[in-house]
């Protein structure tokens, strides 16, 4: 979907650069809530494969989700709409094990996972709320996959590039990862320069005067 080129451009930016490109083209939030945070694992950039769960009483195998984990790509970022569950965790040991060893670059949820130290040191990153050491088995269910889903307060579209790091997860919309690939350079330059002029002069005021502010055009 994306060629290795644009993948390794997007590992080396950060998000905030990232979010700071995509206001200059947008006024469109791209980013994923604050409590959607990194528990585990390394940043990721991949593109989106989504995952639609519900609350439910049913003791049943999550089948949606386990036949989506066995037929996703390499390099792929699952991304699940958890409907803010925070007490039960769809994802755990096992789909962390699998999603490794089938090459995933990351798992995002806005509800809770658990199990995170099975990817301690690996490059598959794990964005959620929080860590639960409940199951979701009998409390979550898988509904469908591959359609439009709503994480962490914005709409994430499969293919949707998903850029995740300390600072938080966006997620770029397929038609402009083109636009934004040639663009977020310059950000992520006037950023850094930004950083060494206040580390060098103690001011923003001074730093300010030399380098000004990140334009945002629309």
């Amino acid at each position: 979907m994306y060629d290795a080129q644009t993948i390794a451009l997007f590992k080396d930016v950060s998000t905030t650069a990232l979010s700071d490109a995509l206001d200059a083209v947008t006024s469109r939030k791209l980013f994923i809530s604050h409590k959607v945070r990194r528990l585990a694992g390394s940043r990721m950039v991949g593109p989106a494969v989504t995952l639609m769960t519900a609350a439910t009483a049913e003791r049943a195998p999550h089948n949606v989700g386990i036949k989506l984990l066995d037929t996703t790509a390499p390099g792929s970022v699952i991304v699940a709409q958890l409907e803010d569950e925070t007490d039960a965790a769809l994802w755990g040991a096992p789909e962390i094990a699998v999603a490794i060893r089938r090459g995933l670059a990351g798992f995002v949820g806005d509800g809770a996972v658990r199990s995170v130290s099975q990817a301690a040191g690996s490059d598959f990153g794990i964005f959620a709320t929080n860590v639960t050491p409940a199951g979701g088995f009998g409390r979550l269910k898988t509904m469908f996959s591959d359609q439009p889903i709503e994480c962490g307060g914005i709409e994430i579209n499969p293919g949707d590039l998903i850029v995740g790091d300390d600072d938080g997860v966006i997620a770029v919309p397929r038609k402009l990862v083109p636009d934004i690939a040639a663009t977020v350079r310059h950000y992520e330059g006037r950023q850094a320069r930004m950083i060494a002029a206040c580390r060098a002069l103690g001011s923003i005021k001074e730093a300010l005067a030399l380098h000004g502010t990140v334009e945002v055009q629309r």
